[in-house]
């Protein structure tokens, strides 16, 4: 299960074009890079079910809560 969670977070190339013509390194958080990412607060690779405490998402630089996506499409957090 763990290893497809990694290949399904990624692969390919891990450097990629940061437009001003630097090549930078993917999968790390660094302050000037752009990051879209799921915050959990448990280890999905312990129990895949823990994709599902999504703590917030961030997206194109904005930060959302879960409770309402959650709701939108009739889940109860």
């Amino acid at each position: 299960m763990s290893e497809s969670i990694q290949k399904g977070s990624g692969g390919g190339d891990e450097r990629v074009c940061a437009g001003d013509g630097a090549w930078r390194e993917r999968r790390t958080v660094e302050v000037g890079k752009c990051a879209d990412m799921v915050l959990l607060d448990a280890d999905p690779l312990a129990d895949i079910h823990n994709m599902r405490r999504i703590v917030k998402s961030i997206e194109g630089g904005a930060v959302y809560d879960p409770a309402p996506l959650w709701e939108s499409v009739g889940f109860k957090p």
